[in-house]
């Protein structure tokens, strides 16, 4: 579950079963994907992660799916 808002009765709840699948542990070491850079990327069991610690923007991408299901990009 997941709310908009600062408290419960501040935003809905809203449930995201995405948020509820497992991605399972790091496949290694994150890597920078420059060396003076900002990006880093991640692959973990499930899913590939990239995230710009300076903007705070990020990525996670699963690596599966569940039957008829479309592909996920969070």
């Amino acid at each position: 579950m997941y709310s908009w808002g600062w408290k419960v009765a501040t935003g809905p709840l809203v449930d995201y079963p995405e948020l509820r699948r497992p991605i399972g542990p790091p496949m290694g070491a994150y890597t920078r994907t420059t060396p003076d850079g900002c990006d880093f990327t991640s692959e973990l069991e499930h899913a590939s992660v990239w995230v710009n610690t300076e903007t705070r923007e990020d990525h996670l991408a699963l690596k599966f799916r569940l039957k008829n299901e479309a592909p996920t990009y969070l």
